[in-house]
């Protein structure tokens, strides 16, 4: 894919441009943005991690040309919706995926603040974004994925099973996920930053992707570790299960250590098993 003759219908909603980093040049497009405000935090980073986000954005890491699998993965990093992990969880993420054939695509998005709907419907524009110009990003028509860690795992999770026609992810991946808003099962900072103090019974149901799963959800990876006292491995248990009662495709990969948050640090013991299984499960369930 080369960049340069990419071309984008533009509106007034869409801010995009061509970037060059680590000698590769990518494509930058702003979806959304949260309207001016003078009191709040400008954005910055702390420890790889990225506070004060106001605006949804994607960064285009396009496939190796000589490896091209005409496949794309957005990716969703987590952060228990008070801040990003774009390092770990997002640019190191896609750089891999592009050396192995795949387009990868990092998600910077608005923090929901209580806006329990925000993150989904960002979501959906974005896909939506995203499959109108699938052509010139080289993208084939059911080759367009989700991968989402924690609470990056939720909104991709969620948009699995609340997907519009043109939104509707082929696959998706979901690392350590949050799934439940239920109190015995979630982790209950990311869904006070998602939901506010106290959700409604009909908002925390909605937004409980195990009780939401419909009979075209996509197929699903799911990889966690057991020690995870974060994010409950419950929350993946109970998803796989409802994925099997409605009989779709679903995998789910338990690591006996690693805790929460690993993403794509080296130093995590099962890193290359990881990337191994990611991309097994990708060519047997979506290329071939």
């Amino acid at each position: 894919m080369n960049t340069n003759n990419i071309t984008f219908d533009l509106n007034k909603k869409r801010e995009i441009k061509f970037t060059v980093k680590d000698n590769k040049e990518l494509i930058e497009v702003v979806i959304e943005k949260d309207a001016e405000d003078e009191n709040a935090k400008s954005e910055y980073i702390e420890d790889h991690l990225t506070y004060g986000i106001r605006e949804t954005k994607i960064t285009v890491y396009p496939a190796d040309e000589s490896k091209n699998k005409h496949v794309a993965i957005l990716i969703i990093p987590g952060g228990g919706f008070s801040k990003e992990s774009l390092y770990y969880e997002g640019e190191l993420v896609a750089k891999w995926l592009a050396t192995e054939g795949i387009t990868g695509i990092v998600y910077k998005y608005r923090l929901p603040k209580g806006r329990n709907m925000l993150p989904l419907s960002d979501l959906q524009l974005t896909m939506e974004f995203i499959r109108k110009h699938a052509n010139e990003l080289s993208i084939k028509d059911d080759t367009l994925g989700v991968w989402g860690f924690s609470c990056g795992g939720h909104t991709a999770a969620s948009l699995a099973t609340h997907f519009t026609t043109a939104s509707k992810p082929d696959f998706e991946i979901l690392f350590y996920p949050v799934i439940s808003m239920e109190s015995a099962f979630t982790h209950l900072d990311t869904r006070k930053n998602l939901m506010g103090d106290i959700p409604t019974e009909d908002d925390i149901r909605f937004l409980s992707c195990d009780e939401q799963v419909k009979k075209d959800t996509p197929p699903t990876l799911l990889i966690l570790s057991d020690d995870d006292s974060r994010v409950s491995p419950l929350n993946s248990i109970r998803y796989y299960m409802a994925l099997k009662k409605k009989e779709i495709s679903a995998s789910m990969h338990i690591f006996s250590s690693g805790s929460h948050g690993w993403g794509f640090k080296t130093e995590f013991q099962y890193h290359d098993i990881m990337k191994e299984i990611v991309l097994k499960w990708v060519e047997q369930e979506i290329i071939e």
